[in-house]
């Protein structure tokens, strides 16, 4: 008889390298633009484990502090438009209510909403 023990542990790393450049975006500013355009190839199972990371780190790049666009904020629409499209699909729709609850209790960008 054999007898096979599993731990399982979660964290919040990924071994998808645009990802972690995306969640890391500060320390590598001059990637920025092609971490962005690698967005919308990262998979959807991805993307929603770390989805609460993944739209503070776009909605902090949309705008510059001063709350003006920048050269980035073109990217990163279309990079958030393609999130909300992939949460749209059928196997990610249980999601939703993760999006309402982020709105609702967790949206802190006030110059987006300028």
């Amino acid at each position: 008889m054999l007898t096979i023990s599993t731990l399982l542990v979660s964290t919040k790393l990924t071994q998808n390298l645009d990802l972690v450049s995306l969640l890391k975006w500060r320390s590598n500013p001059d990637k920025i633009k092609q971490t962005l355009e690698n967005m919308t190839k990262v998979s959807g199972e991805e993307i929603v484990k770390f989805l609460q990371d993944v739209l503070d780190v776009l909605f902090a790049m949309f705008l510059s502090e001063d709350g003006e666009s920048n050269d980035f904020s073109g990217d990163v629409f279309i990079v958030l438009v393609n999130i909300f499209v992939l949460l749209e699909e059928g196997k990610f729709e249980h999601f939703k209510p993760v999006i309402d609850a982020y709105i609702t209790d967790h949206f802190a960008a006030a110059l987006v909403y300028r």
